[in-house]
Parts: structure tokens; C-alpha cells; sequence
């Protein structure tokens, strides 16, 4: 298997050290990608766990807005289907310590429901269900 020097990249984690491929010196980034988990030079998850968590609240207000149905049992299948695996995916590795992204976590997990009853939708299903 071949390494591509134009793809590769150090995340600086210690002392500066230059590291080549191919006699080519890598680029130097503070923030790198790896399996899906974002990890900054300071080994700080926090950037990750921010992104799941916007990723997650978009998902679960396409669900709200794609979705329509007063049955509340299918809205939270379609939440555990799509939303929680985005929140989850990969967690062992990432596993939240600081008590900020852990309420992150579960503030987008709690929303959904009461997001669910501020909704247009909701409000109209109620207003012409006679």
C-alpha cells in the first residue's frame, strides 16, 4: 500500500519534530481527522463532541419538519434510527469527561421530544384534529 505525502498530515501532540514522506515534509495541523473522530494538538475531544452534537440537532429537526404524525412512538423510532447513532458512533473511543459535552449530549438527546411539541406541525395537527 502506497502513502500519499499530499493527503498526509502530523497533528503536532509534543515537541516540533519534522516528519517526511517521500523526502517531502508533511504539513503541520492543529486539528486532525481520524475514523471520524476530530482531535485537536491538546488531545481535547470537545471540537468532536460539538460536531456530533450540531450534526445530531439538524438531523432531529429534519425529522421534526419531514415527518408528519401525532403518533410520538414513530418520531422517537425515527430519532433512535437516525439521530442516536451519529451521537454514538465510535464512543468508546471518545468518551465524554468534562461535564460541559456530557449535558451536550444529553440536552440534544432531551430536546427532542418538547422540540417536537414547539413545533408548527404539532400545533396545526392539534388545531385540526376534531
Amino acid at each position: 500500500m502506497s502513502v500519499s505525502p499530499d493527503y498526509s498530515t502530523e497533528c503536532q501532540l509534543r515537541q516540533p519534530k519534522e516528519y517526511r514522506c517521500y523526502s517531502i515534509q508533511l504539513s503541520r495541523v492543529d486539528v486532525c481527522r481520524d475514523l471520524g473522530i476530530t482531535v485537536t494538538s491538546d488531545l481535547s475531544l470537545s471540537q468532536h463532541i460539538n460536531e456530533i452534537v450540531s450534526k445530531a440537532h439538524q438531523r432531529a429537526n429534519h425529522i421534526i419538519r419531514c415527518f408528519v404524525s401525532d403518533n410520538m412512538r414513530v418520531l422517537v423510532r425515527a430519532f433512535i434510527v437516525c439521530v442516536r447513532p451519529i451521537l454514538e458512533y465510535n464512543s468508546v473511543i471518545w468518551s465524554p469527561s468534562l461535564r460541559k459535552d456530557i449535558d451536550a449530549i444529553e440536552r440534544c438527546k432531551g430536546d427532542f421530544p418538547s422540540n417536537y411539541r414547539d413545533s408548527k406541525i404539532y400545533r396545526m395537527q392539534n388545531l385540526y384534529s376534531v
